[in-house]
């Protein structure tokens, strides 16, 4: 599997938040995936792309937060309030979002 997840903030918000992959239990040595970044709008919305090799089908978790990195341990400012996730296929056709 090919894809990219992009992460934008609702109505055009921008701030910090934070993509996370976590691979499923399996025989595959990855475990987790985390990339922390100002996310900004129009050309510079987060973008993480991740490649899933072998014929078989693999279970994964992606998730995109904003409002609890405001907290212990990060005790960040201006963090995304409210971010949206959309995963891409390797056309770029959005298979999947979650505001």
């Amino acid at each position: 599997m090919v894809g990219s997840v992009t992460v934008v903030g609702a109505v055009g918000a921008t701030g910090i938040g934070l993509v996370e992959v976590f691979k499923l239990p399996s025989a595959s040595p990855l475990a987790n995936i985390s990339t922390r970044l100002n996310i900004l709008t129009g050309d510079n919305v987060l973008i993480g792309g991740f490649i899933i090799g072998g014929p078989d089908n693999k279970k994964v978790v992606l998730r995109a937060i904003g409002p609890s990195l405001s907290n212990p341990p990060f005790n960040l400012s201006g963090v995304l309030a409210d971010p949206t996730i959309e995963l891409h296929d390797d056309t770029g056709a959005i298979i999947a979002t979650n505001d």
